[in-house]
């Protein structure tokens, strides 16, 4: 890690010194007026060589002289050396628009204005990030129809810090069609939050690839970018392509990785809250249905119009679920699939748990908190769960029996999500009558 004047020196190294000017300011601001040969022995170079450059820091306005004899140099303040690099600038670019405006006023107005005749595709190399989001700005203000961005990971901490966003969030604001693709993790995930809403934003793990497009005939592709996402971007490229043939391949990539993109509000759900937002698949199972529905409504025509009773107590038949058992929908599944379900979440959400017995303590807590009753787990990673004083049968046996389905998914999900585990075996032991809490065993398996 740089130390505070080595971090200046790249900064003014940045700003347009070079490394001998850079380190020669620093090295003398808030020092007594000194001899150029006590400033080379200071810095390590000759007296000559630190003559040389004093004197070209002293033209620029960054080291004042006295006028005695020897002369002595005497530096400025960090703040004034950087004040006198933006007049400079500021000045340069007073002085490049002045040119500009009189050559629009005078004669040469005609001239100066003649478009190029160019008609094949063209590229431009751009270096340099600043230089980079200066020309993306510029395309964005010239953008009339639809702006499509892939910013990978750290694009949009460019945006933001360039002050190109303010650009990006106008155009959309004034009816373009801007859609952007990011790679959405923690730390960048405050930055999208600058976006304009009417900007439709999607997470894809595959679109690191730096591309911007601009209507229909113009886009930046990055070339190279540093990985850090604070640095400089002095050796940051890219190419600014102007071919319709080029915006259109590139835009069917980038169409085809939207499809698959997730909306970015799933995606903070999934990746940063640990919640699974896939839709829950179940098999409802083979074979003809209609042949199974006319079985069916022959076996329950077959049932005796009569009143069962067990024990004096009514035991009532809904033929609706045994028709939809007959017809291979089956509650206990569709229970224990929604169970599996919830496990995953639940070992997603705890991923950040790496201690294995304070995963368990986790767990056991959070089944507590649900009121589904103790949790005994035995052996790390367990090998074997016993529930006690489970609350699935406390609303009788039949409806209990599919929250006891429920309950064995969950526990499953977890299992399976946290340590691999393939399949479950249970031991269950749940009264009929629902008046007390019932009790299973969990044997794990790994295949």
């Amino acid at each position: 890690m740089l130390n505070p004047a080595e971090e200046v020196i790249q900064r003014l190294v940045d700003s347009g010194l070079d490394e001998k000017e850079a380190t020669i300011a620093v090295s003398m601001a808030g020092r007594s007026p000194m001899k150029a040969s006590q400033i080379g022995k200071l810095v390590g170079v000759s007296r000559m060589d630190a003559y040389n450059t004093l004197k070209r820091l002293q033209d620029k306005g960054m080291i004042k002289s006295t006028v005695d004899k020897p002369m002595r140099f005497a530096g400025l303040t960090i703040a004034e050396i950087f004040h006198q690099l933006i007049n400079r600038e500021e000045a340069e670019l007073r002085r490049l628009r002045n040119h500009l405006e009189e050559l629009r006023s005078g004669p040469a107005e005609a001239f100066i204005s003649i478009p190029p005749e160019v008609k094949e595709a063209t590229f431009t190399v751009i270096k340099d990030s600043y230089h980079i989001q200066a020309a993306m700005e510029r395309m964005v203000d010239d953008s009339e129809e639809e702006i499509i961005m892939m910013l990978g990971r750290w694009g949009i901490l460019h945006l933001v810090r360039s002050g190109c966003i303010n650009a990006l969030n106008n155009a959309a604001m004034r009816g373009v069609k801007v859609r952007v693709i990011v790679v959405l993790e923690e730390k960048n995930s405050k930055f999208l939050d600058k976006l304009d809403d009417s900007i439709e934003v999607r997470h894809c793990n595959d679109s690191n690839a730096g591309i911007s497009i601009f209507d229909d005939d113009a886009a930046i592709q990055f070339i190279s970018i540093e990985e850090s996402p604070v640095g400089r971007g002095k050796n940051d490229s890219a190419l600014v392509v102007e071919s319709q043939g080029y915006n259109k391949a590139q835009r069917e990539l980038v169409n085809s990785l939207w499809s698959d993109a997730i909306d970015i509000n799933s995606a903070r759900s999934k990746i940063l809250q640990g919640n699974l937002i896939e839709p829950l698949k179940v098999v409802l199972g083979e074979g003809s249905f209609y042949q199974r529905l006319r079985d069916g409504i022959r076996e329950l025509s077959s049932i005796p119009n009569a009143v069962l009773r067990n024990k004096g107590e009514v035991i009532g038949i809904n033929p609706q679920n045994m028709t939809l058992d007959l017809m291979g929908i089956s509650f206990d599944d569709l229970m224990r699939d929604i169970g599996n379900r919830i496990g995953e979440e639940i070992a997603t959400s705890a991923s950040s748990i790496n201690n294995e017995e304070y995963f368990n303590i986790e767990l056991q807590k959070i089944w507590n908190e649900l009121g589904m009753g103790e949790l005994i787990l035995e052996g790390n990673p367990p090998n074997s769960i016993t529930v006690i004083d489970s609350k699935a049968c406390v609303s009788g046996a039949e409806v209990g029996r599919l929250f006891c389905h429920l309950d064995e998914g969950i526990l499953e999900g977890i299992m399976k999500s946290r340590h691999g585990y393939s399949s479950i075996s249970v031991k269950r032991n749940c009264p009929v009558d629902g008046t007390d809490s019932c009790q299973f065993e969990i044997q794990l398996l790994n295949e």
